[in-house]
């Protein structure tokens, strides 16, 4: 037989003031007391309400054998605290009532296993409980031997079957007890004490609410509840209760950590257990309380207060006391749960409980807050995003530059992850941070765009800094740098280590800013910074200025100082211009050179030179010239130049040329060179130092030798060639105007063009033929002459324009086509006296046109 039960109006068990919210899913109990006095009989109530949305059947199971508590429709199990064995095997159920007052047949009986004494119970008959109805439990509990003040549970577990399908069960629900006094007097505390709880999700300061937690993302909420004496004129005890102790209980409603749980629980063991309850805050003058102590046995975990022991009034006049509900994790299901307050001993005062609504909210994506500690940074900084966030398991967090580009993403960061998000600029974009400074933007959001914050703006700035005070730089006669010195500030934030700077200096830029393409390091006594700050501090420089070659030394030099951080990035620059201080006698700078050589290595002599420029001694001392090269032992070999069409050198040391007296430029050809001194050698290392007449013994120190001068030719490529024939008689067999070649060449800048030309030969069977060259087409062959002598430094595709004599085309008529080949030289020098640099060849096939065909 199934017992239907109809739908009624739940009795109302908590008083109107506290506003509930109805609970959403679960058969939900609920005690009518959460206090038992002792050495009495009591009777409690427990009623059960169906709000899983669906009718829910409660099967009559037998009792007998072995038993399962989970599985039987009813248990009821009460914490050793308060009853012991004895006592609860004298619990016994009155009657069970649907919600319109009629009596339930039952099977109650007592079991044990795993050390746990149960009541297990079952209806005679299978019953249906309907969606919204409701049925109660009466028990009577026989007195309590146990202290007043003790905590614990009435741990009530049901099982069944939902109508739509599948079982359910709570697998306990902890509903908290408290064993008060059998015998008090006095009024209510209710009417003295307010009880409040505040500190909730939400804007609201009096906020009540927490959010509920899913397996992805455990919010943590807290809570403050606030006792306050309503007497403004007097303590809240004036006459305390003989040899007991005043004590206030702290307790909410737990389900097993395990099982389908309940609406009106706050959470899990674990979960309230974890729950810290340990201070109380607040306290003003000498009303005191104790640490909260914490009790963990059982399903319910209790906290309990007592005051100092000087602290008999427990709450001075309009005074009160916080305690603080904090870490509070709830994977329950929404719905409202209450916090137990139960007090015992308070002197002029009943004992009793009070209850205080929480609601379980759903979580929603929620920002707090979020902010940085400070509105600027420098540069190298490390900035920090405070921020508090919950309900929802991934959050965004983006950061735009000043010029709203972004420059950092992330979608998948989790709360805990938000909380303090540190974010280093330097890491992350480098040094071109440093041209970017200015106000950054930052903004998180819930990654699905429910809620985000509005930007948040702060400034990435660089106040370091490093002046010039004066720069000193003299040289001697080797330009080596000596007694030099160099007088600077500086200044950096105290919000990085100085170590992580350093200096450098470098000669940027000669000849009154013209810039060099590799800057010349100058070495400072000490780069690294003594203290964060520093005034007119003396370094003394060293180093050498050879690689400045050539500039003028009257001219100035452009110095940079660098301010670096963690040795590669540029912080700051300052720049200064001072002409070097030397004292040379003279002076003979290598401005440019070079060394061709042919195939095997043999010196092209007069396309070999060096371009130099002279300063001559203040004293007119005169001065001559020595040109010499180093071979890969270091032996020195002299050599023969010419200056203005003259030799000088070689082995006759006497034989040099002397360099006048006024500044000039010069250019040495150089004639000869010792073969053992060239060979394959890419560079040829090059003497050329000035040697005093009056005192052939000394040979001035100022830059002697010249570094790596290239090995390498003047360049000429031959390129497209065209030879054809006129129908015409009478005209010349090679039309002058049609016939041409194309050619690229390539000369050092540093040698003059006109040293240079060309010469173009046609070869046919071991004969050549010269041809007559024209950059103009003509078919006036008296413009064509022998030669053509460039006129630059380079050329790209030039067509030169040829003919070929009557007097020889004689030699070729009997062919109707030939094949042969035209090579072009290049040469160094003139008509009368020149050099063959390099040629050039290329087969062509000559054709003929009427009247030779």
């Amino acid at each position: 037989m199934t017992k239907t039960m109809t739908k009624t109006k739940q009795p109302e068990f908590f008083p109107s003031s506290n506003t509930m919210i109805a609970n959403t899913t679960g058969i939900n109990p609920t005690l009518n007391t959460s206090t038992i006095p002792i050495d009495t009989q009591t009777s409690l109530s427990i009623t059960l309400t169906n709000d899983l949305g669906q009718a829910f059947t409660f099967n009559t199971t037998a009792l007998s054998g072995s038993i399962n508590p989970n599985k039987v429709p009813f248990y009821i199990t009460i914490s050793s605290n308060l009853l012991t064995s004895e006592e609860f095997s004298a619990l016994s159920i009155s009657s069970i009532t649907d919600g319109s007052g009629n009596s339930i047949a039952f099977t109650s009986v007592f079991t044990s296993t795993q050390g746990f004494n149960y009541l297990c119970i079952s209806p005679n008959n299978n019953l249906i409980l309907q969606n919204d109805d409701y049925l109660t439990i009466n028990l009577t509990m026989e007195a309590s031997a146990n202290p007043v003040g003790s905590t614990g549970d009435l741990t009530f577990g049901l099982y069944g079957e939902k109508s739509n399908g599948g079982h359910y069960s709570n697998n306990g629900v902890g509903l908290p007890l408290t064993l008060i006094n059998s015998s008090t007097s006095g009024s209510r505390l209710t009417d003295q004490l307010t009880v409040t709880i505040g500190g909730g999700q939400g804007s609201n300061p009096g906020s009540n609410v927490i959010y509920v937690s899913d397996s992805t993302d455990p919010i943590i909420n807290n809570l403050t509840l606030t006792l306050t004496n309503n007497d403004p004129s007097h303590p809240l005890v004036t006459t305390p209760v003989a040899g007991a102790t005043p004590q206030f209980t702290i307790s909410f409603i737990t389900c097993g950590d395990t099982g389908d749980g309940s609406v009106n629980a706050l959470g899990t063991s674990s979960n309230i257990e974890g729950i810290l309850i340990n201070e109380v805050t607040g306290i003003q003058g000498g009303y005191g309380w104790q640490k909260p102590s914490i009790n963990t046995q059982g399903l319910v975990t209790t906290w309990t207060l007592t005051p100092d022991s000087t602290n008999t009034g427990l709450l001075g006049p309009g005074g009160s006391f916080n305690i603080p509900i904090n870490d509070i994790i709830s994977y329950a299901m929404p719905g409202t749960t209450m916090l137990y307050l139960t007090y015992v001993n308070i002197g002029g005062y009943a004992d009793g409980s009070i209850t205080v609504p929480i609601m379980k909210a759903p979580s929603q994506p929620t920002i707090l807050s979020f902010s940085t500690d400070k509105d600027s940074y420098e540069f190298f900084e490390t900035v920090t995003f405070n921020s508090k966030v919950f309900g929802a398991s991934q959050w965004t967090f983006q950061i735009n530059d000043p010029s709203n580009h972004q420059i950092y993403y992330n979608s998948d960061l989790s709360g805990s992850q938000v909380e303090n998000i540190p974010v280093d600029f330097l890491a992350k974009l480098g040094d071109p941070l440093l041209s970017n400074l200015g106000i950054y933007t930052a903004k998180l959001s819930n990654t699905s765009g429910k809620v985000e914050t509005d930007s948040l703006s702060f400034t990435l700035q660089n106040t370091s800094t490093v002046a010039i005070n004066s720069l000193n730089i003299a040289t001697d006669q080797g330009w080596d740098i000596q007694n030099s010195s160099i007088n600077i500030n500086w200044n950096v934030p105290d919000s990085i280590p100085k170590e992580g700077f350093s200096l450098t200096l470098w000669v940027t830029a000669i000849n009154n800013g013209k810039t060099l393409p590799t800057p010349v390091p100058i070495n400072l006594s000490n780069n690294l910074l003594p203290s964060q700050t520093g005034s007119n501090v003396e370094l003394s420089l060293s180093g050498n200025l050879e690689n400045l070659q050539p500039f003028d030394s009257t001219q100035p030099l452009t110095f940079t100082l660098q301010l670096m951080y963690k040795g590669s990035i540029t912080v700051f620059t300052a720049t200064t211009q001072t002409t070097l201080i030397t004292s040379p006698l003279c002076d003979l700078r290598l401005i440019e050179g070079g060394i061709s050589v042919d195939s095997s290595g043999k010196l092209l002599p007069y396309a070999s030179y060096l371009s130099t420029q002279w300063f001559p001694p203040a004293s007119g001392e005169e001065v001559q010239v020595s040109i010499g090269s180093y071979d890969a032992e270091g032996n020195y070999y002299p050599l023969t130049y010419a200056v203005d069409g003259n030799d000088y050198g070689g082995s006759d040391a006497s034989n040099l040329y002397t360099l006048p007296a006024t500044q000039t430029s010069k250019k040495f050809l150089i004639t000869s060179l010792n073969p053992t001194s060239a060979g394959s050698a890419e560079a040829i290392c090059l003497s050329a130092t000035p040697v005093s007449i009056q005192d052939r013994s000394r040979a001035f120190s100022i830059n002697p030798t010249f570094q790596a001068i290239e090995v390498g030719a003047p360049r000429l490529i031959l390129g497209h060639s065209q030879i054809q024939t006129v129908e015409v008689p009478g005209e010349p067999p090679l039309d002058p105007e049609n016939t041409y070649l194309t050619i690229n060449w390539d000369i050092p800048g540093s040698v003059t063009d006109e040293d240079f030309f060309i010469a173009a030969t046609l070869v046919f069977e071991g004969s050549h033929w010269p041809l007559s060259l024209s950059t103009s087409p003509s078919a006036n062959l008296s413009s064509y002459s022998s030669q053509y002598s460039l006129s630059a430094s380079s050329g790209k595709d030039t067509k030169i324009y040829m003919s070929l004599p009557d007097s020889e085309i004689n030699k070729i008529l009997n062919e109707d086509q030939i094949w042969a080949y035209l090579q072009v030289h290049l040469y160094f020098g003139n008509t009368n006296k020149s050099t063959l640099i390099r040629f050039t060849e290329r087969k062509i096939r000559v054709l003929w046109g009427p009247p030779y065909q």
